[in-house]
């Protein structure tokens, strides 16, 4: 990684020059693609002269900035100053960009906006700071209508867009217009959705939930009561919908999508083993919703060994940076669901604390932002 860094370096004098330039787009353009995608996501080397999205300075510096905070991975503090600095540059661009005066490439903006999401995660500072990114991604989607977002690059940078701001609606409590039928629905009329996607499109309802369950303040007993079987109502609808996803997911995924291993680089007992990221991403998304969905509902040892062990899966070295940026929730999840077991899964819960810990001494501090107990270590 050396030379990576040398080469970042080496390009950080006349940097406003810089960023309007190509070749220097691509170059931090390759480097999130060495660093952040996962190796059998890769399919061809960059083509420079296939057609690009524009976007002039603001893209220019959020992949910048992105590439940069990719590199520091928050354990090299010189790095995190440069990367910080850049990704402070581009905020500052795309703030201007967005203002109604100025907004002219709502989909070169959704990209800037999804690469200074993905930095947050990189270089870590404060909780807080992802209220703005929610909010910024949420306001630039809703320039365009739902049937803007149903072809080419605009379609594939909304899917991803909306699996972030679903998930972290989900940890914020915040509701989204992402729920809406005509969201869900018109971006995949032309383009049908992978299983993941069309998981997104089931739980999109989720954050609007736990709004509603964390309400607009002190309610009589009456209302409480009210909002509680609402909520519960609610909550059913959803797991139905996820035993529907089920259903469909394995009538065409094949017999066997996933299966248990002792072959695992990072645990010595059995792990679940899968046949592709997108496969792993999708089951264990849909596992730590169906317990999200169920209050009362604590895995039993069986599950407790086998699904949580995704974990392994999804932090293997080729994965690379998506592998622990696709695991928060699930751990998140499984911390809460273990902690709430008591006795009962206290041996999880250690396991799962363990495992916190492994990530974020593994240079993946921004883990922390989303468990209490782990914030001091930021």
């Amino acid at each position: 990684m050396d030379h990576i860094t040398n080469g970042a370096e080496s390009f950080q004098s006349g940097a406003t020059a810089m960023l309007a330039s190509e070749d220097l787009d691509l170059f931090f353009v390759d480097i999130i693609l060495r660093e952040y995608t996962p190796g059998q996501e890769i399919t061809s080397t960059i083509d420079p002269t296939a057609p690009r999205i524009g976007g002039a300075a603001t893209l220019s510096a959020a992949i910048q900035a992105f590439a940069l905070a990719l590199l520091a991975g928050g354990t090299d503090p010189a790095g995190e100053d440069r990367a910080i600095a850049a990704m402070n540059t581009a905020l500052r661009l795309l703030h201007l960009a967005i203002q109604p005066a100025n907004l002219t490439a709502p989909v070169s903006l959704l990209a800037a906006a999804m690469c200074l999401l993905s930095a947050e995660e990189c270089v870590p500072r404060s909780l807080y700071n992802w209220t703005p990114h929610l909010e910024g991604l949420g306001y630039i989607i809703g320039t365009l209508p739902a049937e803007a977002y149903a072809e080419d690059i605009a379609h594939r940078l909304f899917v991803e867009a909306r699996s972030a701001l679903i998930i972290l609606g989900i940890q914020f409590r915040r509701s989204c217009f992402l729920a809406w039928r005509e969201w869900r629905f018109v971006p995949f009329q032309n383009i049908a959705p992978s299983p993941f996607e069309a998981l997104m499109s089931e739980v999109s309802a989720i954050p609007r939930i736990l709004d509603k369950m964390h309400g607009p303040g002190p309610m009589t007993p009456q209302l409480a009561r009210a909002m509680s079987t609402e909520v519960l109502i609610d909550f059913r609808s959803v797991l139905l919908q996820l035993d529907s996803w089920a259903a469909g997911f394995s009538s065409s995924s094949g017999p066997i999508p996933f299966w248990y291993t002792t072959v695992s680089p990072h645990s010595q007992g059995k792990c679940i083993w899968f046949e592709s990221v997108a496969t792993a991403n999708a089951l264990a998304h849909f596992w730590a919703f169906k317990v999200l969905c169920s209050p009362t509902y604590i895995p039993s040892q069986s599950s407790i060994q086998g699904y949580w062990r995704v974990i392994d899966y999804m932090m293997q070295h080729n994965i690379k940076f998506f592998g622990p940026t696709s695991v928060v929730f699930l751990l998140q999840v499984a911390y809460k669901t273990y902690r709430a077991g008591g006795e009962r899964t206290s041996f999880e819960f250690e396991w799962c604390r363990q495992k916190v810990r492994e990530i974020i001494f593994g240079g993946y501090k921004f883990l922390g932002l989303f468990i209490d107990e782990f914030r001091v270590f930021l």
